[in-house]
């Protein structure tokens, strides 16, 4: 139970650092851009989302996307306007709002292999076993 909730916190932070780092510091040169455009790191991102999905097994890991609602309400209460997202506010710009929908989906898609994997178990043990009886 402790590493579903600790897996859950750390995607949440995760997450919610790239949603700050990506609102703050998009197109701006440097470290960040270079990670950004990694297909790489993003890759990495999304698969830390899939496995926390796979490893806390309830639906309750869609919890971790509380980390990027914090991050982009926090840079929308302190009055920060994205200057390449035509004025609109952190949380209401179309790139938050897809990268909601994308970790989302993420965390379902690692939550559905999960269910797939523990139904599947009973089955691939009888095949398992068959298979070593011949």
């Amino acid at each position: 139970m402790r590493l579903r909730i600790f897996l859950t916190v750390a995607c949440a932070i995760t997450l919610g650092v790239w949603a700050y780092t990506d609102q703050k510091y998009r197109y701006s040169g440097g470290l960040f851009e270079d990670l950004h455009a990694s297909g790489l790191f993003i890759l990495s991102v999304l698969a830390f989302a899939v496995a926390t999905g796979f490893v806390v097994r309830r639906v309750w890991a869609l919890l971790a996307l509380l980390g990027p609602l914090l991050a982009l309400g926090y840079l929308q209460a302190t009055g920060y306007v994205s200057p390449w997202n035509d004025g609109n506010p952190p949380l209401l710009s179309l790139p938050s709002l897809s990268s909601f929908f994308w970790f989302g989906l993420m965390l379902l898609l690692g939550w559905a292999l999960r269910r797939l994997w523990d139904r599947g178990q009973p089955a691939l043990r009888g095949f398992v076993s068959h298979s070593r009886q011949r």
